[in-house]
């Protein structure tokens, strides 16, 4: 049995094993469910006088009081005149396969986690987690990263990277985390930027892995931290790109960044690869938090240098959301010290980048709901959709701070208890 075969077989034990385990919710889901009493958000605004309708877990009805019609014996829920939105959802985690992390989460609003790549430890983590008796949030995974032989993930086990070196060996891959239920693809475009570079996937098996993903009803994620690499992706069809790939960093760079005196000019041919990404629609999720602390921590040698970094990223986004490019909400939670809960800084720094607060929105549910692979379920109080829904103290639009005030969680249709 060859290497690449042990450790396909070895990932395809892991990967059945660690489904989301059942939960065993505190109450019976009720039957019928109604929030009333508070402005809904319909996907760009907030409508007043909403109305939710909830039958069995699955959303039946949404609109104004004036347009949805409440069936008798309906559980009601108030939500005394604040927001009522969909549950939102972090697109990029890694180590939230424990309950205590998942009901921080859940809580906290964020009712779907997406993990973007777990080794062997994690993947075990998830099959250990014995039934809960709480909800807590709901978790969709890629399982290990397809990676070339020898490529990164190189500073973790073999097992949190699956290596492929041929057209053959991708499509058997891909095919084998299809059976094995995951909710998209993930590959690593990422030569580890040292002096001695990482081996990536050649354009060839990453147009392999894409077109049997597609085959298989999968989007494919590429990690991408380097620039140079957005042209590969994007040749190879990847469907959303995960972090904000950075410009050149270096001494001389740092110090024109310094120059906060002056307006940032990003380098030409980086504005070209970050154009074509905008225009090719693929959804880009930029993690600024976790570049902040892991990568700027990294390369600055002082204060200032970090500051810089920071804000070469931050305008990078601007830049990104400018050229009318598509983002995404994740912030990387496990990778960096983050706590489970709503990422908050990942919001702010989107904020200083020129987000808006209903494209944040929008951000975390919507467009997070589709690169989840799970567009058609989430993201949106739309009839046919699980009921996920976060309702809160005041109008997000206006001050986006009211999604620290949460009023009430509900998750498939069942009310969530503190």
């Amino acid at each position: 049995m060859s290497n690449w075969t042990k450790i396909l077989l070895l990932c395809s034990l892991l990967l059945s094993a660690c489904q989301t385990a059942p939960v065993s919710p505190v109450a019976p889901t009720p039957a019928v469910l109604a929030v009333t009493n508070g402005s809904l958000w319909d996907g760009s605004q907030l409508v007043p006088d909403g109305v939710l309708v909830i039958r069995d877990g699955i959303i039946e009805a949404a609109g104004t009081a004036d347009q949805v019609a409440i069936p008798a014996g309906t559980q009601m829920i108030d939500a005394n005149g604040g927001a009522i939105l969909p549950g939102l959802i972090d697109d990029h985690v890694h180590n939230a396969a424990e309950p205590e992390v998942r009901r921080k989460f859940l809580e906290a609003g964020v009712t779907t986690l997406c993990d973007t790549g777990a080794g062997a430890i994690q993947l075990r983590e998830y099959r250990s987690t014995p039934p809960s008796t709480e909800l807590i949030s709901r978790v969709y995974y890629s399982g290990p990263f397809l990676s070339a032989p020898g490529g990164y993930p190189s500073d973790t086990d073999a097992s949190a990277r699956l290596e492929v070196g041929s057209t053959e060996e991708a499509v058997r891959a891909v095919q084998r985390l299809a059976a094995e239920g995951v909710s998209y693809i993930k590959v690593a475009l990422d030569d580890g930027r040292g002096d001695v570079p990482l081996p990536v996937l050649s354009e060839e098996v990453l147009r392999a892995i894409v077109a049997e993903a597609h085959r298989q009803g999968l989007s494919v994620r590429a990690h991408v931290l380097d620039a140079g690499y957005i042209n590969l992706a994007l040749d190879a069809g990847v469907d959303a790109v995960e972090h904000i790939p950075a410009p050149e960093f270096s001494r001389q760079v740092f110090e024109l960044w310094m120059r906060t005196d002056k307006a940032l000019q990003l380098p030409q041919t980086y504005l070209d690869q970050l154009k074509r990404l905008a225009d090719s629609g693929a959804p880009l999720t930029p993690t600024l938090e976790v570049l902040e602390r892991r990568t700027c921590n990294t390369v600055a040698q002082s204060d200032a240098e970090r500051s810089a970094c920071v804000r070469v990223y931050v305008e990078a986004v601007r830049q990104f959301h400018q050229m009318g490019g598509v983002i995404a909400f994740g912030n990387d939670y496990g990778s960096a010290g983050m706590a489970a809960g709503l990422p908050w800084h990942e919001m702010e720094l989107l904020q200083q980048a020129g987000l808006s607060n209903a494209e944040i929105l929008t951000a975390a549910t919507t467009t997070a709901a589709r690169v989840c692979g799970h567009a058609d379920e989430l993201g949106a109080l739309q009839p046919g959709r699980i009921a996920d829904v976060l309702i809160v103290n005041g109008n997000p639009l206006d001050d986006l701070t009211a999604l620290q005030r949460v009023q009430a969680v509900i998750l498939g249709g069942q009310v969530v208890g503190k």
